[in-house]
C-alpha cells in the first residue's frame, strides 16, 4: 500500500534519526526534501509512466510566430519534451518535428533571425527555458494547425505536512524516502564533517534504488510489446 505524504515525512525523519518534529528535521523541512526528491527523479529520468502525457497538450500554430510558451500549460508544468508533431488542419500530415542537435547557441548561429526565412511546416525545434522555437516559422497556410506534444510534467509541490495524498510516482516510496534522506544528511553534514562520507554513501544508495526501479519499468514496457501467439 502506497504511503501518504504524512507517512513519508515520518519515514524520512526516522531514517535521519530525528523522529518527530524536531528543530533539525521539522516536518516542513522533511516535506521539502520529499518534494525535491520527487522532482529531481522526474527531471533525471524522462518518460516515467505516471508523469507522461500523450496527445493531451497542443498549441495552435499562429501565422508568423516562431516562439511558443511552455508556461501556457499551467495545469501540467512541463519538464521534458519527448515528442513533437505538426498536425495539418485536414489531419493528413503528421510530420515529426525533430529536436535540434547542438543547443540554443548553435541554433542562433544557424538561424540568427527566423522571421527572415521562408515560412512553412516546422521541421526543427529548440527549447530555451520555457520557450520553444520552431523553424521554419508557421505561415498563413499553417495557421490554426496543431503542434502536438508528448511530454512529462513536474507535479506541484505538496505543502500540507498532514497530506493524505500519495506520490505521483507508483511504487517509488522507498526510492523517494532514501533520496530525501540523502538530502537531509547532506544538509546536516554542513556542520559535521564526519557526516560527509555518510552523505555520499546515502546518495549512492538512493541513486542505485532509483536506477533499479526505472530499469524495472523499462523491462515491463518491453514485455508489454512482445507478441503473444498463444499456445
Amino acid at each position: 500500500m502506497a504511503l501518504t505524504y504524512a507517512n513519508l515525512i515520518t519515514e524520512v525523519q526516522m531514517e535521519l534519526g530525528k523522529s518527530g518534529d524536531t528543530a533539525l528535521c521539522t516536518s516542513a523541512r522533511a516535506l521539502r526534501f520529499i518534494n525535491k526528491a520527487v522532482r529531481d527523479i522526474i527531471m533525471e529520468w524522462p518518460g516515467l509512466r505516471d508523469v507522461t502525457l500523450l496527445d493531451k497538450t497542443t498549441w495552435k500554430c499562429v501565422a508568423d510566430q516562431y516562439e511558443y510558451q511552455l508556461s501556457d500549460f499551467a495545469d501540467h508544468p512541463i519538464c521534458h519534451l519527448i515528442r513533437l508533431r505538426y498536425i495539418s488542419l485536414t489531419n493528413t500530415d503528421y510530420g515529426r518535428i525533430s529536436p535540434f542537435v547542438g543547443g540554443p547557441d548553435e541554433w542562433d548561429n544557424i538561424y540568427p533571425y527566423i522571421p527572415d526565412l521562408n515560412t512553412g511546416i516546422p521541421k526543427e525545434y529548440v527549447r530555451r527555458g520555457n520557450t520553444v522555437e520552431f523553424c521554419p516559422m508557421p505561415g498563413t497556410d499553417e495557421a490554426d494547425a496543431a503542434l502536438w506534444m508528448e511530454h512529462d510534467y513536474l507535479p506541484r509541490e505538496v505543502t500540507d505536512t498532514a497530506s493524505t495524498d500519495t506520490l505521483p510516482l507508483t511504487n517509488f516510496d522507498e526510492e523517494v524516502i532514501q533520496t530525501a534522506k540523502a538530502y537531509g544528511i547532506r544538509l546536516l553534514s554542513l556542520n559535521n564533517s564526519s557526516l560527509t562520507i555518510q552523505a555520499r554513501e546515502a546518495e549512492q544508495f538512493a541513486r542505485t534504488l532509483v536506477e533499479d526501479r526505472v530499469r524495472g519499468e523499462a523491462d515491463f514496457d518491453e514485455i508489454d510489446q512482445v507478441v503473444d501467439h498463444g499456445p
